[in-house]
């Protein structure tokens, strides 16, 4: 197998330690392929863009037979959404090595990984294979920080591909051999990064993708397309190409470096140290289990599509919420008129009052918040929910918020966070419409001063909204009902039975518990957005060790 000369660009961790250098990290990374080259490099005029592609890949002929290959890689990723504050820039979240095994003829694809994720101020490795063999996937390893999960949902196996197919450009031409209709437009020139290229418009199951052409060398440089993200909704990526290089066992090239940038924030880059074309793959390479394999869902499949990089941002920190758009609702009434909403591994408070509904936490997506819509509607009739409490913007605790504002709920959300969900309501929502894109409203926020509190009235049950020094987000509220000295509260406590709170959940805990004696309000019940159940506050003291 030939090697690949690494590329220093992010030879360091240190070199994210500020944001400006973060940005240099950026830049160069989007400006990978772009150095060096007179733009002003007459084009060939008697050949298309795409006759370009194919020759300096290695030949049409050679793009349609390719059947197997297989590529030894390492990198980083990043992610954002989960930083400690809403306006920091995407987080370093640790390395990964990466063996990839295709069978491009058989739509199979076996990638063997070893991670080191630096996530909740912990350090975790996770070592494992996630195979896909036709319509079925399973995962061979600890996928999870908190376990393995064994199955693939559809969603995780359409995101998989559909990262390799961006990663690998090669699936796109081979795609456009086959069905030459799949081409839409030639655009023509544009400079970018102060290079020459021809731009042509391709149809991809989400939304048509552009190859950048390098005029002068034929080179797909760069791809950019555009998918949903379940918070910031329409999400603009770019997967940039540098260092091709003809692989061993052919004649087709692959790029030695490859970047993601999600919104222009670097989200992932990889080096590839070894590529092997053609080759047999043993069967085995492939071999699913008996049983365990969860039966094809298009519907899931689909979501995977329009939002890849979302799940392959939550795989690259261990927990992989695959499967996330659930719509079912388990409702648990822990006391009269406060119903803990679970199902799956986000939960939610609502608070039944005089005249409305108070939705304490609406996580995961719109499925979800649609799913507690209806259950509202069938259990409560016509009493609508008045408010939404975002404990924090997290983007798994906040994506389900633009629906449950759609349907006229005051949004509740922490001081520091109020322009993130400015942000958040006024982002347009064409690749999957929601609720809030089909109505055109603006919400209402209503802010929980940092040094203060947020009473949502009632002359029965009352609920107060208080703000919590922390260290996992800085805009962190948790909902207390004085009526039953109930508290509800995301990340800072997993509820469980018997409880026990280990790092580092510790620290978080502490902080909790901190903040209640501050305010000095008396406690009885915890429940949480994660775990199993309720806990008693002697239950949460005591695991603490206090």
């Amino acid at each position: 197998m030939h090697e690949i000369t690494s590329s220093k660009i992010l030879a360091s961790h240190s070199l994210f330690g500020s944001r400006a250098l973060r940005a240099v990290a950026i830049a160069a990374s989007a400006a990978l392929a772009g150095c060096a080259e007179d733009p002003d490099i007459p084009a060939a005029p008697d050949e298309s863009p795409l006759e370009k592609a194919f020759a300096a890949i290695g030949g049409r002929d050679a793009v349609t037979a390719l059947s197997t290959f297989r590529i030894e890689s390492s990198g980083s990723r990043w992610l954002r959404g989960e930083a400690y504050s809403p306006d920091q820039p995407a987080s370093y979240v640790g390395d990964f090595t990466l063996d990839l095994d295709v069978d491009a003829t058989g739509d199979r694809f076996r990638l063997h990984y070893a991670r080191d994720i630096h996530f909740l101020g912990m350090i975790y490795k996770t070592d494992y294979d996630l195979i896909l063999n036709g319509e079925k996937g399973h995962v061979e390893g600890t996928d999870g920080i908190f376990g393995p999960t064994g199955e693939v949902p559809s969603d995780r196996w359409a995101s998989t591909r559909k990262q390799q197919r961006l990663l690998n450009p090669h699936f796109v031409l081979r795609d456009i051999a086959a069905d030459p209709a799949l081409v839409l437009d030639d655009k023509g020139e544009s400079v970018v990064y102060g290079k020459r290229y021809q731009l042509v418009v391709v149809h991809d199951a989400v939304s048509p993708l552009t190859l950048y052409v390098d005029a002068a060398t034929g080179t797909i440089d760069r791809v950019t397309i555009t998918e949903n993200d379940p918070v910031v909704r329409d999400t603009t990526l770019e997967i940039a190409y540098a260092g091709w290089a003809q692989a061993q066992g052919g004649s087709l090239s692959f790029p030695s470096e490859v970047s993601i940038l999600k919104n222009g924030e670097l989200v992932h880059h990889e080096t590839r140290s070894s590529v092997e074309v053609g080759g047999s793959l043993a069967a085995e390479t492939f071999a699913l289990p008996d049983g365990m394999i969860p039966e094809f869902s298009p519907d899931q499949a689909t979501r995977g599509e329009i939002e890849h990089e979302y799940h392959e941002d939550v795989e690259s920190v261990g927990v992989p919420f695959d499967a996330y758009a659930r719509s079912d609702i388990s409702a648990a009434e822990i006391a009269p008129g406060i119903h803990h909403l679970t199902g799956g591994s986000h939960h939610s408070l609502l608070v039944e009052q005089a005249n409305g509904l108070i939705l304490v936490e609406a996580p995961l997506g719109e499925v979800r918040s649609q799913a507690i819509l209806d259950w509202v509607g069938s259990t409560f009739n016509s009493k609508p929910i008045t408010h939404v409490v975002a404990t924090h913007f997290h983007s798994d605790h906040s994506a389900g918020v633009r629906t449950i504002a759609a349907a006229g709920a005051e949004v509740v959300v922490g001081e520091p966070s109020v322009r993130f969900y400015q942000d958040v309501f006024a982002r347009e929502s064409t690749i999957l419409p929601d609720a809030l894109a089909k109505r055109s409203i603006t919400p209402k926020i209503r802010a929980v001063a940092r040094d203060g509190q947020l009473v949502l009235e009632d002359e029965r049950r009352p609920v107060v909204i208080y703000p919590v020094q922390n260290s996992h987000a800085v805009d962190m509220v948790f909902a207390y009902v004085p009526q039953e000295k109930l508290v509800f509260v995301s990340d800072l406590l997993i509820a469980a039975t018997p409880l026990v709170i280990t790092p580092p959940f510790t620290n978080f805990g502490r902080e909790l518990n901190d903040a209640i004696e501050a305010l000095g309000i008396e406690v009885s019940t915890f429940a949480a957005a994660h775990g199993a159940g309720t806990n008693t506050y002697t239950e949460f003291v005591a695991a603490l060790g206090l």
